[in-house]
């Protein structure tokens, strides 16, 4: 199991018992479709997509028997989602961070819309981790090679904390476990 799965399992997927779940920029790794695989009182809408991710999502949807309680929408300016004020129950992003325009921004919008009590769950590879860690699990799957061939544009663990300071979520708990480094809410 690598670092993104247990994550998934262990930590996001037991806070996720019902509600809408706001997945941000993906790419082919779909947490936000594996909690629905595993919880059918949870409804899942996405942003930050490209239109193939979309299109490759909801075919994926459809495989997992979960269409029906997912909505993607398209792209739009990353630092407003065209959601109503506290209107999820949980924000999931993996290996997404790095590609932000404006982090801050982003961090400000989840925020927003978290329900009070809500969760959230962001992370991306450390650009300051060991080089082999991300090189080994780079091939488990197309969708974390993505993410760790990523690591030149992410940042390092000491940017990642100064970025969230200052921003809506700086009260998030970073945490690192192997080339991954976290925020997320306790």
């Amino acid at each position: 199991m690598n670092h993104f799965e247990v994550m998934l399992e262990k930590v996001i997927q037991p806070r996720c018992l019902a509600g809408t779940v706001l997945e941000i920029g993906p790419g082919t790794l779909w947490p936000g479709l594996r909690l629905l695989q595993q919880n059918a009182r949870l409804d899942l809408k996405g942003v930050g997509y490209s239109a193939e991710e979309r299109s490759q999502a909801l075919e994926k949807a459809k495989q997992w028997q979960c269409r029906a309680r997912v909505e993607y929408l398209p792209p739009r300016d990353e630092k407003k989602f065209f959601l109503p004020d506290r209107s999820v129950d949980v924000v999931i992003s993996f290996g997404a961070l790095h590609a932000w325009q404006q982090p801050a921004a982003v961090c400000n919008e989840i925020a927003r819309v978290l329900k009070v009590g809500g969760g959230f769950f962001i992370g991306d590879v450390r650009q300051d981790a060991k080089w082999w860690s991300s090189a080994l699990l780079s091939n488990r799957t197309p969708g974390l090679k993505a993410v760790y061939q990523a690591k030149k544009q992410s940042h390092s663990l000491s940017e990642f904390r100064a970025l969230l300071a200052g921003t809506r979520l700086e009260h998030g708990v970073v945490q690192t476990r192997g080339p991954d480094v976290w925020v997320l809410n306790t």
